[in-house]
């Protein structure tokens, strides 16, 4: 979904017909391309976040990040289950070797190390979850909750928009589409700050 961010006058200059040199004013609407509402991953309280509205910001810095104290609690328990497992897995090898082990000993002892790795692999996954980090470059649009707030997975947090790449809709009379064509060339004129920027058509609608 895009977002409406201001509304512009629309001057076209048409040079290839009969209203050559004729400028045509209407009023037309701006939009971010990429505009998205990040929430967050996993529940808890929201530790920090970086930005206020307005505030711009680059591809991939922190937006806002998770007290996450029980997810490294967890990451630190698994990776003590990773070496607790190797030990006795290599414990059950030497006892193989010497032919005082059981086969079902060792393949317990394996399937106890492969699933001690599978929950760090998870744990990790959960806690790089904690801090969500910019998709695009761009600004905030609206903070949707605050810091120190609790909140559960799914929990909409920021809204950004990318302010690198712009469309713009205009509603024309329909004398228009009789010389209106893909690729026609316009100037805008931007009401907020008083400049003009050139653009072109890419497609008409229905």
């Amino acid at each position: 979904m895009k977002r409406n961010l201001l509304a512009i006058s629309f001057m076209f200059l048409c040079a290839s017909n009969a209203h050559a040199q004729t400028k045509l004013q209407a009023r037309a609407l701006l939009y971010s391309s990429s505009h998205t509402v990040l929430s967050s991953q996993v529940a808890g309280k929201i530790k920090k976040i970086r930005y206020k509205e307005g505030d711009a910001f680059n591809k991939g810095d922190l937006l806002f990040s998770m007290d996450c104290a029980l997810e490294v609690a967890n990451l630190n328990k698994a990776r003590a289950e990773i070496s607790a497992a190797s030990k006795r897995l290599e414990h059950e090898k030497k006892l193989a070797e010497y032919g005082s082990g059981s086969a079902l000993d060792l393949e317990l002892a394996k399937d106890g190390l492969a699933k001690a790795s599978a929950e760090k692999q998870m744990a990790t996954t959960t806690l790089n979850m904690c801090d969500v980090k910019a998709p695009f470059a761009g600004k905030v649009v609206e903070l949707k909750a605050q810091e120190f707030q609790s909140v559960a997975p799914g929990r909409e947090v920021i809204e950004i928009i990318d302010t690198s790449d712009f469309e713009i809709q205009i509603i024309v009379p329909s004398n228009w589409l009789s010389w209106l064509k893909r690729g026609s060339k316009f100037t805008i004129a931007v009401e907020e700050n008083g400049k003009s920027y050139t653009g072109k058509i890419e497609k008409i609608g229905s």
